[in-house]
């Protein structure tokens, strides 16, 4: 069923770093100025962490990252909110989507807040808005600004709607690019009030 009930808040501190000069669908491409590469992100996400509001029990978002698929259950929106192990700059996400109505229309990203629910995710600010163009076969990606998107701790995807207006969503991978800044453990910050 659909839930509200909120994981630990935890506010994040965000900064600058080197940034990528192009994105990959490939998983890796050109360095950015650390030297870092762009690769899959996968092996960094905190999965034990990994939260979705409004998922059916029987398509998890997790499985989503392994390829699986996830699916809404209540209704069509969705929040899924990706912790990582270590902070990082994103670059691109990429998804499969099935194309019969039931992918993701209106996407809404949100960096580094944990304890987002359906009852206060319309008052946090929005990072970056996107429209989900699939592309044939299903194909989906969505290039980041990377002036905003460094040091990232926690990405909130929220999944407003559908296309096709019906009450399921459905994606069928979530690939989520970039590159780790080592030495910056989410697990070092700190909680702090506010």
């Amino acid at each position: 069923l659909r839930s509200s009930t909120p994981i630990s808040r935890r506010m994040m501190q965000s900064g600058c770093s080197g940034c990528p000069s192009q994105g990959c669908s490939q998983g890796a491409c050109a360095p950015n100025g650390n030297g870092a590469e762009i690769s899959n992100l996968f092996e960094h996400i905190d999965m034990d962490r990994l939260e979705c509001l409004n998922e059916d029990p029987a398509h998890p978002a997790r499985a989503a990252f392994h390829g699986s698929g996830c699916r809404s259950d209540a209704d069509e929106q969705l929040i899924i909110t990706v912790p990582f192990k270590v902070n990082c700059n994103l670059r691109s996400i990429e998804m499969s989507v099935p194309m019969d109505g039931t992918s993701p229309k209106t996407l809404k990203l949100i960096i580094n807040r944990l304890g987002i629910n359906f009852d206060d995710v319309e008052s946090y600010p929005v990072t970056e808005k996107f429209t989900v163009r699939p592309e044939a076969g299903g194909k989906v990606t969505i290039m980041l600004n990377h002036l905003i998107f460094q040091n990232v701790a926690a990405l909130t995807l929220f999944v407003e709607d559908n296309i096709g207006g019906g009450d399921v969503t459905h994606i069928n991978n979530i690939r989520i690019n970039g590159s780790p800044l080592t030495g910056l453990a989410v697990q070092n910050w700190k909680p702090c009030g506010g």
